[in-house]
């Protein structure tokens, strides 16, 4: 199985904090700053904080339903 990371971006569900500072140029503390004000959807697994990729996408203004 590939690694999640090489997923299409599209097939995505979670993104880990790391990833989402690549590919967004965000620092981990805004990326902080915006899980803890509610507007990305986040949960842990372990000691691992994952993002909602649609959240994280709704925060950037990538959505789909936004570029309509």
């Amino acid at each position: 199985m590939k690694p999640v990371e090489d997923w299409p971006t599209d097939k995505r569900r979670t993104i880990t904090i790391r990833r989402a500072e690549q590919e967004s140029d965000l620092s981990r503390s805004t990326i902080n700053r915006l899980i803890w004000a509610g507007k990305l959807r986040s949960s842990k697994v372990g000691s691992r904080r994952l993002i909602d990729y649609a959240s994280f996408e709704e925060v950037l203004g990538l959505s789909q339903s936004s570029a309509a």
